[in-house]
């Protein structure tokens, strides 16, 4: 039996001040459902031409738990991420 992959496509954005315009880059892993989580932390961490290290990522889930489980889990790595899913106030999701 085969393992089933999934396409992890990342999302990262940065501004440039220079040009007052949004830099988007998109990037398609095929990778096993139980190593996209190893991925993206993988992503987090490098260095080099493929990081997603100090960018503004958004991953999306397929549902509200799954989104609170993973923020949870990677706020006890360190790192500083928010849900945004459709329970929350309009004024809570622009903050």
């Amino acid at each position: 039996v085969f393992p089933t992959f999934f396409h992890v496509f990342l999302r990262f954005s940065s501004f440039s001040h220079s040009n007052l315009t949004w830099i988007v880059e998109h990037i398609v892993f095929d990778v096993n459902a139980r190593r996209k989580f190893s991925l993206l932390l993988y992503l987090l961490r490098r260095n080099g031409k493929i990081s997603l290290k100090n960018k503004q990522v958004l991953v999306f889930v397929r549902t509200k738990q799954r989104a609170e489980r993973l923020v949870e889990s990677l706020r006890e790595l360190g790192f500083r991420f928010e849900a945004i899913h459709k329970e929350l106030s309009i004024t809570k999701r622009e903050l």
